[in-house]
């Protein structure tokens, strides 16, 4: 399916001096809640977009990139892994977001993952 995107040169990680890739199980997952049926999983979502002052705009098409502070969990080749999740974001008429949680509030955390 994603036979025209170009294979990347590089997926190296951690310490920027790396000079060899570093492998990863999985680059791409599919979202995986916790255990519990989709009423709880739905209320969950709805307290926290409340609590937060959130409005509720039904769930998006999106890509969500985590990005890390530590050099361990890293690309070294970071913005061409950004130029690929882009251009796969628009292929599926989704949109792509980056975001660093450890530089968020709860709730602009909410915000960033809640759809």
């Amino acid at each position: 399916a994603l036979d025209h995107f170009p294979a990347l040169a590089t997926w190296n990680a951690g310490e920027p001096s790396l000079d060899h890739p570093v492998c990863f199980e999985v680059l791409l997952q599919r979202w995986r809640p916790w255990a519990g049926d989709v009423q709880e999983i739905q209320s969950f979502r709805q307290s926290a977009m409340k609590r937060c002052k959130i409005p509720d705009d039904g769930m998006q098409k999106k890509i969500l990139l985590l990005k890390r502070e530590s050099f361990s969990r890293r690309w070294k080749d970071e913005a061409q892994v950004i130029a690929h999740f882009k251009a796969l974001a628009v292929s599926v008429g989704a949109t792509f977001v980056t975001a660093n949680l450890g530089r968020l509030t709860p709730c602009e955390q909410v915000e960033v993952l809640h759809n």
